[in-house]
């Protein structure tokens, strides 16, 4: 475990978390990810939506992010 964190979520406000600094496979690319884990009471909202995870800023830090609504697609390129 890294530290417990701050976090925010626009549904339910401030929220804390422990947070894990794993190293991560997307698509054959790898980087180290800081993860935490979201509160129990996010979780029903995020799958009455379907949505199976939320990308965080390691991503976008790590890569050079193109998404592509219409196709579904994400498109990373080390940065």
């Amino acid at each position: 475990m890294e530290d417990i964190v701050e976090d925010f979520h626009p549904s339910i406000g401030r929220f804390e978390t422990p947070t894990y600094r794993i190293h991560t496979s997307v698509g054959g690319l790898d980087f180290l990810v800081l993860y935490g884990n979201l509160p129990s009471t996010l979780s029903p909202l995020l799958s009455m939506q379907s949505i199976d995870g939320i990308i965080g800023c390691d991503l976008f830090m790590s890569f050079v992010v193109t998404m592509d609504f219409k196709q579904g697609l994400i498109t990373l390129r080390p940065s």
